[in-house]
Formats: C-alpha cells, sequence, structure tokens
C-alpha cells in the first residue's frame, strides 16, 4: 500500500522535510515541477511555443507552476504564462521561482479584471496543454474573485488539463468542491491526498501520478490512510508447495441464495474457486441447488430447509455446524429479505467461529447489533445504503463521508469495513484504511458484488489477515471489471464476465 495525506499531514511533513531533514524548499518546489514537467513531456512530444498555457496563482501551487515554465522553455517549449495577480506580490520560494523566470527574460500576462480573462480564453484556443497551478491544497471553499472566472474558463476548454498536486477549487482533504478545475491528469506531490480519492474530488482528478520530490520515506510512518497497489494482491497468490491438496488450499462454505436470486449463490460460490479456494460448499435450499448446481460441478452442497423457498431457522444449526467446519465463511449473497432470513442469521452469525464475510441480504436482514455479537473475525462488505442503513443515516450521508462512515462502521463491529464503489474504501477497526484504485462505472451490474464476497472468502481461507484479503480481493475484483469490460464491451460487461476475467486479473497482479 501507498501512503494518503491529509492537508494538514502533507503540510506537516513537509516542514520537517525541510527543518529537520534539510531539504529546502526551493528544492522541493524544483522537484515538484519537474515532476509535473516530465509527466507532459511524456504524454506529448509534439509541443510547440504557444501550445501550452500555464494559470498560476497567488501561493506555492503558483510557484510551482512557474517552475513548470522555466522548465518547458528549457526544453525548447516557450509556454503562455497566466498569473492571477502580480506575481511580484508572491512570497517565499514561489517569488524566488518567479525572479528566476523574469531574468531569464520572459514574463507573464497579468489577470487583473474580467478583460483580461477574455484574453485568458483567447490563449486557450490555441491551446494543447493546460496547467493548472492556480490554486494548492491549503485553500478550501468556492474560488473567490478572479479565480472564479479563470477556473470556468480552463473547465470551458478542450484541451488536455494537467492538475498541480490538486484540480484548483477541490479540498484537498475532503474531496468537496463547489467550483474546481477538471483534469485530466493531476500530479500530486509525494503522496495523494485524501481528496483525489473522495468524491467528486475523485471525478475531478483525472489520472493520478504521484511525483516523488525528495520526502523520506519514513516521513509516512504513522500515517493511516493508503492507497492499494498490485503488491497487495500478488504475495497471495504465488505457487504453493507441489504437494499441496485440495484443504492446503482453504475450504470456503457459504450461507447463499433464494428462490429468487439463486444466481448470487452460484456467482459467489463460483468466485471462491476461481480465487483458488481448493474446495467449495454451498449450504441453501432446494429450489437453489436445483438451479444453479448443474453450473457448479466442482461446489459440493447441503441442503437447507426451507419457507417459500427462503432458508429459515430450522437449517440453522445444520448451517452453522458446515460454516464452521471451514476455513472461512461467506454469508448473505441472495439469501432475500425475508423474515425468516432474519431469524435465521441472528442465531447463526454469532455462532461463526472462522474468519466470515458479511454480505447482501446478510446485512440488509440484521443490524449493527447482531454483527457486534460476532466473536470470528469479521469482514462486511455494503455498499453505501447497506452502510447507512446500519449507521441509521442514508446512502447520500455516507458518499458525503465515505473514508469516515468505513472507519465507524469497523470500529462499531470490531472488524473490517469495505465500502463499496467508485473508490472502495476498506477500513480496519483501528482506524487504518485503503482506498481501491480499480474498477468503474462498468462493473455497475447486479452480482457483481457476489464475485467480490466469493473471492474475499477464498482469501480469507487461504489464511490471510481479514484486512490484506479485504484489500487484495477489491483490489482485483475491480481489475477483474476493467478486463472484463475491455473483452465484452464497455455497457456489455456482465457478473459472469467479471468472474471469468479473474485469472486474468490474478496474473495481471502477479506480473505488475
Amino acid at each position: 500500500m501507498r501512503p494518503v495525506a491529509t492537508t494538514a499531514e502533507m503540510r506537516q511533513i513537509d516542514r520537517a522535510t525541510i527543518a529537520e531533514d534539510g531539504l529546502p524548499g526551493m528544492a522541493l518546489m524544483e522537484n515538484a515541477g519537474r515532476g509535473v514537467t516530465n509527466e507532459i513531456l511524456s504524454r506529448f512530444d509534439d509541443l510547440t511555443s504557444g501550445g501550452v498555457v500555464i494559470a498560476v496563482g497567488k501561493g506555492n501551487n503558483g510557484g510551482d507552476g512557474l517552475v513548470v515554465a522555466r522548465q518547458l522553455a528549457g526544453a525548447g517549449i516557450e509556454p503562455l504564462v497566466f498569473s492571477v495577480g502580480n506575481p511580484d506580490d508572491l512570497a517565499g520560494d514561489a517569488l524566488a521561482n518567479w525572479k528566476v523566470l523574469k531574468a531569464g527574460g520572459r514574463g507573464v500576462f497579468i489577470i487583473e479584471n474580467e478583460d483580461d480573462v477574455a484574453e485568458l480564453r483567447r490563449a486557450l484556443v490555441q491551446a494543447e496543454v493546460v496547467v493548472d497551478a492556480l490554486l494548492g491544497t491549503g485553500v478550501t471553499g468556492e474560488p473567490r474573485g478572479l479565480f472564479d472566472p479563470v477556473i470556468r474558463a480552463l473547465n470551458d476548454c478542450p484541451a488536455y488539463t494537467v492538475s498541480v498536486d490538486v484540480p484548483s477549487g477541490l479540498d484537498s482533504t475532503t474531496g468537496a468542491a463547489e467550483l474546481a478545475v477538471r483534469a485530466d491528469l493531476t500530479v500530486t506531490f509525494a503522496a495523494p491526498k485524501t481528496g483525489l480519492f473522495l468524491p467528486p474530488g475523485y471525478l475531478l482528478a483525472g489520472e493520478i501520478v504521484t511525483a516523488p520530490i525528495g520526502v523520506l520515506p519514513e516521513r509516512f510512518d504513522g500515517l493511516k490512510t493508503f492507497y492499494a497497489e498490485p503488491g497487495d494482491a500478488a504475495p497471495y497468490f504465488s505457487p504453493p508447495a507441489p504437494d499441496t491438496h485440495k484443504g492446503g488450499r482453504g475450504t470456503v462454505n457459504l450461507l447463499a441464495g433464494c428462490r429468487d436470486y439463486s444466481g448470487a449463490a452460484g456467482l459467489a460460490s463460483l468466485a471462491a474457486c476461481r480465487a483458488g479456494a481448493g474446495l467449495v460448499t454451498l449450504c441453501t435450499t432446494a429450489s437453489v441447488l436445483m438451479l444453479v448446481k448443474p453450473a457448479m460441478l466442482g461446489v459440493t452442497s447441503v441442503e437447507l430447509p426451507d419457507e417459500a423457498g427462503f432458508v429459515t431457522h430450522y437449517g440453522a444449526e445444520s448451517a452453522l455446524v458446515q460454516l464452521n467446519s471451514g476455513d472461512a465463511a461467506v454469508v448473505g449473497p441472495g439469501l432475500g429479505a425475508d423474515g425468516c432470513v432474519g431469524r435465521t442469521l441472528e442465531h447463526v452469525l454469532p455462532g461463526v467461529r472462522v474468519p466470515l464475510v458479511v454480505d447482501a441480504d446478510g446485512l440488509n436482514t440484521t443490524g449493527l447489533d447482531v454483527l457486534m455479537r460476532i466473536r470470528a473475525p469479521l469482514v462486511i462488505t455494503p455498499h453505501p445504503g447497506e452502510a447507512g442503513r446500519l449507521l441509521g443515516s442514508s446512502a447520500a450521508l455516507v458518499n458525503t463521508d465515505r473514508l469516515g462512515s468505513a472507519r465507524k462502521l469497523a470500529e462499531e463491529i470490531s472488524g473490517v469495513c469495505l465500502l463499496k464503489g467508485y473508490r472502495t474504501v476498506v477500513a480496519s477497526a483501528d482506524g487504518t484504511a485503503c482506498f481501491i484504485p480499480t474498477g468503474d462505472w462498468r462493473m455497475a451490474v447486479g452480482g457483481s458484488g457476489d464475485v467480490l464476497s466469493g473471492g474475499l472468502g477464498a482469501l480469507l481461507a487461504r489464511g490471510v489477515e481479514p484486512f490484506s484479503a479485504a484489500v487484495a480481493a477489491a483490489y482485483l475484483h475491480g481489475l477483474a471489471g476493467e478486463l472484463a469490460a475491455e473483452s465484452a464491451g464497455d455497457w456489455s460487461a456482465s457478473p459472469e464476465d467479471i468472474l471469468e476475467a479473474v485469472p486474468g486479473a490474478i496474473e495481471a497482479v502477479r506480473n505488475a
């Protein structure tokens, strides 16, 4: 996992780097500007003078933009620089960089009124690349004064937009934005900011690239927020000893499915197989087995008593014995929301003693009071609506604070919460959290979450610690969704396609 920082955390890291490690602020700014310049030059090999427009502000973010202007000029590309306010009024390292640029005979167009904004708009018509260096991480709230029309001008321009550190106008900690630049690429420094992974910031940042600026790795010690990368999944798919038997690959038992949602049980069971489990057993009703068993020849089964097609408390003891006989259990996919399901789970869930995934109707038919009684290592996988119900709020409120909501649920259950959605959040009871950068709208189909829960069960069954298992499963699930969409089409990828893409995702992370 790679660290992610809030504004306050990054400010403290910068101060320590300068004061204690002896790296001057000018060096940090130079490295930051070089990071942006390198990303631009790596993407565009035919830029011309005037083809790049750089908009700079009054603080260090503007100073970074001035460094980019100088370095592009050094590469033979003379950008047009527009400054909101007179750069002579800059301070510190930003002012020093302005003096260096000016000493080389280069100037800026100063935006002081609406007519000057119109001049910027005329320049943007010819631009291939726009660099947004207006407002940095220290600015919160709606952009004021001339920053408002300047940001609107940048957003109206079709050129490729590169934001420096964060899109201007975005709260770099919360992701909130009244008005902000819509970037194609955000080159963030040292570590990404939390706001780049939270709504609506995650829709404004575009591609996120982290540029190193000289901060020592130990400066990130103590941070509790991260984002996942391939190495967080790859180690769990190294080949075992050649003589490993099916029991050595982990056994997963599932309590899933009802008459109306038999497919969920099948998807979750097969996902556990695809993610490497050695033995998978599905506990469900006769009607579900009749529909899905022919497509799951390698999955064993336990038939439970049912009531109108739903599992009932009469089979609770049989289900509990089976769930505890394996290495991990998955409860919830497709069980349905009938009252008898809730009564069954009130008895079953607190009795589980193996690592446990509770998903879907395992969450819809119970409450926090039941989840808090579970003593097994626990991972819950709610979407925002389910999380909102558990927290006594709503999906909308959860999405205004996805990171805080995931942490709150993890703390309440003394386990791990995998809050699904774009930029999935995995949080543990101690406050550690990880954003998942894979996956997008193309996975927004019924059944996708069932594939996730089955794959997570397989990792738990192989002894992977719950937080690490949740991060790895979510990363692979998102990557499988991307691969499925590439194969089946953006609008056409089904949960079956995601399931079939899991092996490719595993190989991709192993080869990364």
